[in-house]
């Protein structure tokens, strides 16, 4: 008899981490099931095979004032299937937690894909640091009540130490999925759009923190050096956002600097199958206890431009410079200097194959979802046995 799984989706969309699980639930014969919070009545691409529910309830995206909507949001998702039972419900958000004991569920699994307890600063802001104690404390307490957790990789193995006091935990790292590609006609229309361009590309959530103001100030010095070069700023746009807008309009900046709202994950793909180059510059100094928390192998950004076979250019401090520096897949910049920045950018997107192609071996050859979702399913089956 099939397994019924249950995946609870904190937000519009699915990760590709969360969309990765699906698909191997799918191809092992499981049922699968997603509920997503609609925020912005945007629709979003499906997992095929997943049957799907969305709640309709409008919330900021990511506040402390997204608490007065958590009873609402209980209230609907325990409503969505009063007369069916699930075998196991995975929760994906650390404000889905109070869930357990409401849910018709065998089993319930907690998926810490991002580093949400040490990150809280979307939530509370300069009030995180006074937030996150009660949110580990919190966060601990129910960790011991559910069947299992996966998380992923971190330094020094923080987090399989955070998370000892589970049942069953295991690590499945957020390495991307091999036999995602952008079909050829989207491919196709990106090309076309881009002809004769040189595209340095950034995807993430589009805010100074992440290095933005950085690329900016080089951004000038390689365009008068490579005229084609058009610098592609794709994913959320972060507080600062209309700062930046403004910024790249006043310096003159909009023939060559683009930004581009969030795009679903396989037409970000098409973007970054045309780019030359894939850049990570973080803003480590103003966020060093969740930066240095970070494992090495779980940036999702710097692991899908080598997916692309882009070379990567990351800032020093980066967790991941090391891991970039090992395989030979890029270089490193210090960010703060916008000349030494602007030269690394013309270098590497004047001789991007080769940086490329071994990013793109180091994927295939072992940092993909392929070998992760062998230990995935393996540890779903054994809850049964747990």
């Amino acid at each position: 008899m099939k397994k019924n799984v249950l995946l609870l989706c904190f937000s519009q969309d699915l990760i590709p981490r969360h969309e990765s699980m699906l698909a191997t639930l799918n191809a092992a014969g499981f049922d699968t099931y997603v509920v997503t919070w609609d925020r912005s009545e945007k629709s979003q691409p499906k997992v095929a095979g997943t049957r799907y529910e969305s709640i309709k309830l409008k919330a900021p995206v990511a506040s402390w004032q997204i608490v007065s909507n958590l009873p609402a949001y209980y209230r609907e998702v325990g409503g969505l299937y009063p007369s069916k039972s699930f075998d196991i419900c995975i929760l994906t958000h650390m404000m889905q937690l109070p869930l357990i004991g409401r849910l018709n569920t065998k089993h319930i699994v907690y998926d810490i894909a991002e580093y949400l307890n040490f990150d809280l600063s979307e939530y509370f802001g300069v009030l995180r640091g006074v937030a996150r104690p009660f949110i580990e404390r919190f966060e601990k307490h129910y960790i011991k009540q559910v069947s299992g957790v996966t998380y992923v990789g971190s330094k020094d193995n923080w987090l399989q130490r955070y998370v000892s006091g589970a049942p069953n935990s295991i690590e499945i790292n957020n390495f991307p999925d091999l036999t995602r590609l952008p079909h050829a006609s989207l491919v196709d229309d990106v090309s076309t759009r881009y002809k004769g361009k040189k595209i340095v590309a950034y995807v993430g959530g589009v805010s100074g923190e992440r290095g933005i103001w950085r690329l900016l100030d080089a951004a000038p010095e390689v365009h008068a050096k490579e005229p084609q070069v058009h610098f592609v700023l794709m994913g959320r746009l972060r507080s600062d956002a209309e700062n930046i807008h403004q910024t790249i309009s006043a310096r003159g900046m909009a023939a060559y600097v683009e930004v581009i709202e969030h795009k679903p994950y396989v037409e970000m793909l098409a973007y970054l199958s045309i780019a030359k180059l894939g850049v990570a510059l973080y803003e480590v100094e103003r966020r060093p206890s969740v930066r240095n928390k970070f494992g090495k192998y779980n940036s999702r950004k710097i692991l899908t431009y080598m997916k692309m076979g882009l070379p990567v250019l990351v800032s020093e401090g980066n967790p991941f410079a090391d891991f970039v520096s090992e395989v030979g897949c890029g270089d490193v910049v210090n960010q703060k200097h916008p000349k030494e920045l602007a030269q690394k950018v013309t270098r590497l997107i004047a001789d991007d194959e080769p940086k490329g192609r071994i990013g793109r071996e180091t994927i295939e050859q072992r940092y993909n979802w392929q070998f992760e979702e062998q230990l995935y399913l393996e540890f779903m089956r054994n809850l049964e046995n747990a």
